[in-house]
């Protein structure tokens, strides 16, 4: 416990580290890469030293899973150097958070489940190589408005593919398969959607006068397909998300308050209808209510989660000595509870200090961006991110019921994870600054 509990101060002293380097400016050579630099060796020997503890608490891993902690390091500094290459220097704390984040999340998935670890390892290499791809092929994102057609389709195929292409899993077809490899197309289809709302309400950011009828009545008829097709298909969280990015979209263009509330209130009567049609929503919501009364159904998995959160205290039981595994879905829905048990209510909560860190950075990217579309593309992602990662929490702590939906670059995922790394790809070229 006291070499964790060094850990986990040395985890606060990065947290002041990135705080000092905040509001720095950027000289325009190799300073600023010199602390970027830093930050990474910094991010990474954080992460060696929590695989470290682990090793030392557990001791069951064999070299391969030093071999695939290695590969994830040079991955890392590949995508560092490709940055490079690709003339982007985009924000220099968004890689190293990132960084850490996964590699903290690597951790923890390598304590619940080795196979699972090994996967995400490969996943993140793959994720890296797609950065770096649209980063290069990305010059200027104004070629996405070129495209509107063609993201309109690929979003609405993706979607209503599932209804005669979808894999079931636990009662709904949310996955497409690919031989040995399933994919979830709703984390492609979220970052596609925040790019046509950005398209279509740029204009209106830069002058409010066309934020007019029609436009409104495109986004309304966007936002009804598409929670339809979500409720059909039993996609509660997304469902959820959708319709949190929209209103906060509509409030990013117009400014209107009383919008945003009038539209939640309406939303109270939508979910009403959902709880009284579908039975899965009801499940969901009795499972909120009274998990302990569902204990042995569908209320399990909250109560372990808060069972866990109650074991863990202040210091938590310790890196390898909790019982995560107790958890359904630990290594996806739930790791921030593993995370909580074993680090205690101190290592979440620096967990979660890294997390908003990184998603302020996002919320900067918009504030740095002169263009109207970026702007609000950039401030779409870091509500998109941001949202998603309140939702997980809400659900963590029984404020609302639980969703599915994972934090980001924390938990695991392939296709959580492409979308990350898509979005961590599309905020650096935003905040680019060419060599």
């Amino acid at each position: 416990m006291n070499a964790q509990l060094a850990w986990e101060v040395a985890l606060g002293l990065f947290l002041v580290w990135i705080l000092m380097l905040w509001r720095r400016p950027v000289p325009a050579q190799g300073a600023a890469w010199s602390n970027e630099g830093l930050t990474m060796v910094l991010s990474q020997a954080l992460v060696f030293s929590l695989y470290g503890l682990l090793e030392a608490h557990v001791g069951n891993h064999g070299r391969w899973f030093l071999v695939a902690l290695a590969a994830w390091s040079l991955g890392w500094w590949a995508a560092y150097f490709g940055l490079r290459w690709a003339r982007c220097r985009g924000d220099r704390l968004l890689l190293p958070l990132a960084c850490l984040l996964s590699g903290l999340g690597w951790v923890m998935q390598l304590r619940l489940e080795q196979a699972l670890a090994v996967n995400q390892a490969c996943w993140v290499l793959v994720g890296l190589a797609t950065l770096i791809l649209v980063t290069a092929y990305l010059k200027r994102l104004d070629q996405l408005r070129r495209w509107y057609g063609p993201l309109l389709i690929l979003c609405l195929g993706l979607q209503c593919g599932l209804f005669v292409f979808g894999k079931e899993r636990n009662g709904a077809a949310l996955w497409y398969a690919l031989g040995p490899f399933s994919f979830q197309p709703v984390e492609i289809v979220k970052v596609l959607v925040v790019c046509l709302l950005a398209i279509l309400l740029a204009p209106a950011a830069q002058d409010p006068k066309r934020l007019t009828r029609p436009v409104l009545a495109v986004m309304a008829g966007a936002w009804l397909l598409l929670e339809t097709l979500l409720v059909l298909q039993k996609d509660l969280g997304p469902a959820l998300l959708f319709f949190g990015l929209f209103l906060a979209m509509l409030y990013l263009v117009s400014g209107r308050l009383r919008w945003v509330l009038g539209l939640l209130c309406l939303s109270l009567f939508g979910a009403m209808a959902a709880y009284n049609r579908f039975g899965h929503v009801r499940v969901r919501v009795e499972a909120w209510l009274d998990p302990l009364g569902h204990y042995q159904d569908s209320g399990y998995q909250i109560s372990e989660a808060l069972f866990a959160l109650a074991w863990g205290g202040w210091q938590g039981t310790g890196l390898g000595l909790g019982e995560p595994y107790r958890i359904p879905e630990a290594a996806t829905d739930f790791i921030y509870v593993a995370w909580c048990e074993e680090l205690g209510t101190l290592g979440g909560c620096l967990l979660w200090g890294i997390l908003t860190l990184f998603l302020l950075r996002c919320f900067r990217a918009a504030q740095v961006s002169q263009d109207p579309f970026e702007r609000l593309l950039a401030a779409g992602l870091a509500c998109l991110m941001s949202w998603q990662s309140c939702v997980v929490l809400f659900g963590i702590l029984k404020l609302m019921p639980m969703t599915g939906i994972t934090l980001p670059f924390i938990s695991y995922g392939g296709s959580s994870l492409l979308s990350n790394f898509v979005i961590l790809a599309l905020l650096l070229r935003m905040t680019r600054r060419e060599l």
